[in-house]
């Protein structure tokens, strides 16, 4: 049996172990053995203690530490997280290689308890610092991890300086996620998404996902890592909290600084730095040389590489990249938005995300079987996915109605019924599917079921028309060519007159409550504007290549003319309000692109014509436009390439420059090929 005398310490007796080796060390090497083992020997007059009493010890010393942190947060420090404070990322402890500051700045809005950092001050007293030692010593004494010296705050919170470097955020939690931002910033840049980004609320489901942010890192129902980096590039566009700029970026002069992150110049000096570089088989990320919303776009990107072979999480990887998708739209980048745009397509049709129940092809198989997608748990995740599927689609009918490249996916094989209302979305109702439309239910783009329609409904059936012509355009020489080389126009056609027709009656049969996208009071529903934009941008992209701008005879001229009035009429309508225009949809760049360009060809045939009055005219509509793409262009470089095309294309039908060319240099921006 065995007795407390028994537990007594031979704290004289070196271990078995360092005996052996002594003893080994005696033989090979009798020199340089030493006199006794190298043993640490325990205190000879230290008196054993049960478990109970090394417990007890343990508990005091953290009883003391959280005593001294609960100082930290004390009332003062609570009433004062409203107040101006700074926030620095040291780059020489960053491994993320960026750095941001927030300076003269209001409190970052905080969504939800940081499940690591909600109890732990930023900044802890000097005087914490032993405690902290003795802790980590009696949790891990052989630890041979760096423990920071916590450093001495000056102030309140608006003196407070954070280190969230990977080290400090992996003392607090070991399990947070490697490059993101730290906790408070990450909350702001999702607070910042769902408030800012127009489809945000739909791409994902907020309550959910703010449920699901409040779990640890470490749990499978924390929102996916590559749909947070997504976020965290898309979000640095809209708030000025992210003003890291790389030394070795060139900027270009007109960009407001404080969206510096938004703005992607197209040359970079090659410079030797050390990149990220997480997975066998992928490329380094050197991020020495990129903003902090391109660094975070790219992570994102490579996450998604690095599971979609896995095939766990699908939807949530599908999120990701669309979500990047728009950043790289937003910021000018044409080959990562066509990768994107066609990434997304290719995980559609697999995931079995352009049918729907009643709509699966013909098989002996069961419609599950028919897709890599277990079953939706409820109507939310069903209806969710559903919205998911045409914000996909409406990207790349918008994202690409510039080019002559076939879609990805042809609406002949989407059996997809059309999204709820917003309302009904978020509240995880389910709508009755007699109700719903297809792409096949006729009279589908003019008729308009209260019960699933709202603008963001509207705005999908405006992309539909985009895609509509943009295969007629396409296919036509294909499906003609067969006529005995005889000279065919295409608006002699009746597919061209029937689409004529529907976009002109598309226009008009919107409901009574979305006639207007601006209310009363200023108040803009961007989605809505969007709407109204798409049937003339529609008009004019079908009859472009057969008009004769200028030419009283011409029916395509007058079509055309007529759109562009109407689409200046929408841009007077929101340079009315204080609405900034950066929280539009982006893509409204492109529907003013096309209205620019067509004004071009019109002042080219008025100055042929020596038509004085109309060519003061269209000058005047022509610098408006620019004008709308320059107040974009400040802030993201979309908006400043726009304007760099239209300058291009003036040039070159006009023979000179056109007029104010609102601060952008000449060494920057995209080609006219690029259009």
């Amino acid at each position: 049996m065995i007795t407390y005398g028994s537990l007594l310490s031979d704290a004289q007796v070196p271990c078995t172990a360092c005996v052996k080796s002594y003893t080994y060390a005696l033989k090979t090497h009798p020199t340089t053995a030493g006199p006794a083992p190298d043993c640490l020997y325990d205190d000879p007059n230290e008196v054993a203690e049960g478990s109970n009493a090394k417990y007890q010890k343990l508990e005091e010393k953290i009883n003391r530490l959280e005593a001294l942190l609960k100082e930290q947060k004390g009332p003062s420090r609570i009433a004062d997280q409203n107040a101006a404070f700074s926030y620095t990322v040291n780059d020489s402890e960053n491994a993320f290689g960026y750095s941001s500051r927030i300076s003269n700045a209001s409190s970052p809005p905080t969504l939800f308890p940081s499940p690591m950092l909600s109890d732990v001050p930023p900044v802890l007293p000097s005087n914490t610092s032993q405690a902290i030692n003795d802790l980590f010593a009696i949790i891990e004494p052989t630890s041979s991890m760096p423990i920071p010296s916590p450093g001495t705050s000056t102030g309140m919170f608006s003196q407070i300086v954070l280190e969230p470097n990977p080290l400090f955020l992996q003392l607090i939690d070991p399990s947070w996620p490697d490059n993101l931002p730290s906790p408070e910033l990450l909350n702001h840049l999702i607070d910042t998404f769902f408030n800012c980004v127009p489809h945000a609320t739909r791409v994902l489901h907020r309550p959910t996902f703010m449920s699901a942010m409040i779990n640890h890192p470490s749990s499978p129902n924390f929102p996916h890592t590559a749909v947070l980096h997504a976020i965290c590039a898309v979000a640095s566009l809209y708030t000025p909290m992210i003003t890291d700029q790389p030394e070795n970026e060139r900027i270009i002069a007109a960009a407001v600084p404080s969206f510096y992150s938004g703005v992607i110049p197209r040359a970079k000096p090659q410079l030797q730095t050390n990149g990220i570089y997480r997975k066998p088989g992928l490329e380094p990320i050197d991020n020495d040389r990129l903003s902090f919303g391109l660094l975070h776009a790219r992570l994102a990107a490579q996450t998604f590489l690095r599971h979609v072979q896995s095939g766990y999480r699908m939807v949530e990887l599908l999120q990701a990249m669309l979500i990047a998708t728009w950043y790289h739209y937003s910021t000018g980048r044409s080959v990562d938005v066509w990768i994107g745009v066609g990434t997304v397509h290719h995980l559609l049709v697999p995931l079995g995300l352009n049918t729907s129940e009643g709509y699966t092809p013909v098989s002996y198989l069961p419609a599950r079987a028919l897709t890599v997608l277990p079953p939706p748990k409820s109507k939310l995740e069903l209806e969710h996915q559903r919205t998911i599927f045409w914000l996909c689609y409406a990207a790349e009918r918008l994202f690409t109605a510039g080019s002559v490249w076939p879609l990805c996916l042809n609406d002949e094989d989407i059996g997809q019924v059309l999204p709820i209302k917003l309302v009904d979305l978020v509240a995880g109702n389910g709508v009755n599917s007699s109700n719903r439309q297809t792409l096949m239910t006729p009279k589908m783009l003019t008729t308009h079921p209260p019960e699933v329609t709202d603008s963001f409904t509207l705005y999908v059936k405006g992309t539909i028309l985009l895609g509509k012509v943009k295969t007629f355009n396409i296919r036509f020489k294909m499906k003609y060519s067969h006529m005995n080389g005889e000279s065919i126009d295409p608006r002699e056609t009746a597919e061209f007159q029937q689409l004529e027709n529907v976009i002109a009656a598309f226009r008009m049969s919107f409901p009574p409550e979305f006639k207007k996208p601006i209310g009363e009071e200023g108040k803009v529903d961007p989605t809505l504007y969007m709407a109204h934009l798409l049937p003339h941008v529609a008009m004019i992209l079908l009859h472009d290549p057969h008009a004769e701008m200028g030419s009283p005879n011409c029916f395509s001229s007058s079509k055309i003319r007529t759109a562009t009035k109407a689409i200046l009429e929408l841009i007077y309508k929101i340079s009315a309000t204080s609405y900034d225009i950066l929280l539009m949809d982006h893509a409204i760049a492109f529907c003013w692109l096309v209205c620019g360009t067509a004004l071009v060809r019109f002042l080219k045939a008025y100055i042929a014509a020596g038509n004085q009055a109309e060519v003061v005219q269209i000058t005047s509509e022509f610098e408006i436009v620019k004008f709308m793409l320059g107040n974009l262009g400040e802030r993201t470089m979309i908006g400043h390439r726009q304007v760099k095309l239209l300058d291009e294309m003036y040039q070159q039908e006009i023979g000179k420059s056109p007029g104010p060319n609102f601060g952008y240099g000449s060494d920057t921006g995209a080609s006219l090929q690029e259009i």
